[in-house]
């Protein structure tokens, strides 16, 4: 078909505009996108048939077109670059989704052209930071797009004014490295292989929560792509809106390219304990959570995680990491992990990148993953039985799939208040939780295993069971809204809790019409955990 106009030049002249431009130009490029959009898609189909890619539909369509936009930087079924993409994935289940094709861009300024693209087509995309969700279509899809931000990873330390500028493709073990050997800590992932982005958006746990909240509390700046291609930088005095609804909000409101987050003035090491208990003491040590959580406002530099499990045909154990920024034996709130019977397997001073390279080796890729989330309060009879059940009837249950590297375990966190109530000191975030009376106990139960026949018994079992655990705290009047958006399953409903806040909704379903008013990332984007407009 004679088009008139090369693809070249259509590609480059629906080039989009930043929120700088003039209107007169925004006004004429808009206009004319339709029509020449039309004539780049077809004339595109001629790529596609290049590629030997045997799908069809639009997203091919599109993927062609980027890769005339973006030469090199879109990987196809068959390729090289696609499989290697395809591998990076944490978990087995979602790397092996094929997607139409990866897009990789290099800066904000390419991923404002995969957005106006994205944004013009209608074609459904994922994105991905550091590929760590185990949710299917929340950072890999099947026959759609997939915006891979691994090429946005740079790290620059500004040291005199205590912050980091980060690519949002960056891992954390990435910053940990240029951290290291620096007086300096940041709230991030214990794990060094998860992605920077989803983790912020998520809110981010950390061994600094005490002091300094949730991660998404640190952060200084964003710079963020909306739907149309827009770029801004976001902080506390531009579109603080934007800013509060992505804290937590997860990529309902567009992608983050880039975070400017505040550094953590530390020794350089933390303090870490390692510890073990039989399950014969599992009730003095739900007291030691309990109590911990309790008095974790005497000391905010300490942090807890406690998990339950192992492999599943092997008795379960009970396990602990203890950190502090100082020291762990000497801070009183600790002392009742330590007035347990107990064996103390390490104890060490370690940076942030060494104890992250040990949750990767606890936690390794190549297995599939899924988890599920609840939220109690601070009751010792709820989270007592909660294990129980965990230890007694999931544990067994899961064991009699009788895979040999099967494992699994109930993660147990404390949400103390010093953590919770930190980002009521600055600007707020969309996780709701800033004006809780009193702490929390976030549960993750968590499985890798092999056999993919074995997904809808993992699936339905691991649900059952958390259902059970929150049914369970709401008979002590323990239970909970919030479900944690980096652990929550593909059937949870992260938002739930928010919904309850109407202040806090009508911000949020405000910020969603003002910066994503045709609702791109709720109907486009393919991740379950949406929030929507108002009907």
């Amino acid at each position: 078909m004679e088009t008139g106009l090369s693809l070249r030049n259509v590609i480059d002249f629906y080039t989009p505009v930043n929120r700088k431009s003039s209107l007169k130009t925004r006004c004429n490029t808009m206009a004319l996108t339709k029509l020449f959009i039309a004539s780049a898609l077809i004339t595109a189909v001629l790529a596609v048939l290049q590629q030997s890619v045997s799908l069809d539909g639009d997203a091919l369509q599109t993927c062609a077109v980027l890769e005339f936009q973006l030469p090199g930087r879109v990987s196809f079924r068959g390729s090289d670059g696609y499989q290697s993409q395809t591998e990076s994935y944490w978990a087995t289940n979602q790397g092996e989704l094929l997607s139409a094709c990866h897009v990789t861009p290099r800066d904000s300024t390419d991923l404002q052209k995969v957005m106006f693209l994205i944004y013009h087509t209608g074609s459904s995309f994922a994105i991905k930071s550091g590929g760590h969700s185990v949710v299917a279509n929340t950072s890999n899809v099947d026959d759609d797009v997939v915006i891979d931000l691994e090429l946005l990873n740079h790290v620059t330390v500004q040291a005199d004014q205590m912050i980091v500028d980060v690519g949002t493709g960056a891992r954390w073990k990435d910053v940990y490295q240029k951290l290291e050997g620096m007086n300096y800590g940041i709230a991030g992932a214990r794990a060094g292989s998860v992605g920077v982005g989803g983790y912020l958006l998520g809110g981010g746990l950390s061994p600094f929560s005490g002091i300094v909240g949730w991660a998404c509390d640190g952060i200084a700046l964003l710079e963020v792509v909306l739907a149309n291609g827009t770029i801004l930088e976001v902080d506390h005095n531009n579109d603080p809106d934007l800013l509060m609804a992505l804290k937590g909000g997860g990529s309902n409101f567009g992608i983050i390219s880039r975070a400017r987050l505040e550094l953590v003035k530390t020794s350089n090491k933390l303090d870490v304990a390692f510890i073990q208990y039989q399950m014969l003491d599992v009730m003095h040590v739900v007291r030691a959570i309990t109590e911990y959580n309790h008095l974790a406002a005497q000391d905010p530099e300490a942090a807890v995680s406690v998990s339950v499990g192992g492999r599943f045909n092997e008795p379960p154990t009970i396990s602990a990491v203890l950190s502090h920024r100082q020291g762990v034996l000497d801070s009183k709130v600790l002392q009742p992990f330590f007035d347990v019977t107990h064996y103390l397997v390490r104890h060490e001073r370690l940076s942030q990148l060494e104890l992250s390279q040990i949750y990767d080796d606890m936690n390794p890729k190549g297995f599939r993953q899924h988890r599920t989330t609840a939220t109690i309060h601070n009751d010792e009879k709820s989270l007592v039985g909660i294990v129980q059940s965990y230890v007694f009837d999931l544990d067994p249950k899961l064991g009699n799939l009788g895979e040999a590297n099967m494992r699994g375990g109930l993660l147990i966190q404390p949400l103390t208040y010093p953590h919770l109530h930190h980002g009521s000191l600055a600007a707020s975030n969309m996780l709701g939780l800033q004006k809780e009376p009193s702490p929390l106990l976030l549960l993750s139960a968590e499985t890798r295993y092999s056999n993919s026949c074995s997904d809808s018994f993992v699936h339905q079992s691991l649900t059952d069971f958390m259902n059970g655990a929150h049914e369970y705290a709401a008979e002590n009047n323990a239970s909970h809204r919030f479900r944690y958006l980096n652990y929550a399953s593909a059937d949870q409903i992260p938002f739930e809790h928010v919904q309850q806040n109407q202040e806090l909704w009508s911000e949020v379903q405000a910020a969603k019409q003002k910066y994503d008013p045709h609702n791109v990332f709720g109907k486009q984007m393919r991740h379950p955990f949406k929030v929507q407009h108002l009907v």
